[in-house]
């Protein structure tokens, strides 16, 4: 129902556009995220950026405030190196 409201049901695949349009539709998406939500507080956020195969990666560190030693865990976003960025996922993490 929600999906419907905001007109995703209606709307051409990404397989079927072009990179550029895709990233556009990802844009929107990020700007309706923005004002749907505020940001989830976290104890510490860190960019950073690490060695890569094809050069450095951007990373963003979020460390909680509890008690230390803690378990880890690593997200990817599926964006397939087109959709998304260290920014459109950041409420996700933070969650």
């Amino acid at each position: 129902m929600i999906l419907d409201l905001i007109g995703i049901t209606t709307m051409p695949g990404v397989e079927t556009m072009t990179v550029e349009a895709a990233r556009a539709r990802g844009q929107m998406f990020l700007e309706m995220r923005k004002q749907m939500a505020g940001v989830e507080p976290v104890h510490q956020v860190r960019d950073m950026r690490i060695p890569g195969p094809a050069g450095e990666i951007s990373i963003r560190v979020y460390t909680p405030d509890i008690a230390r030693p803690a378990p880890a865990l690593v997200y990817f976003h599926g964006g397939g190196w087109v959709l998304g960025n260290i920014d459109s996922h950041d409420q996700v993490c933070r969650l």
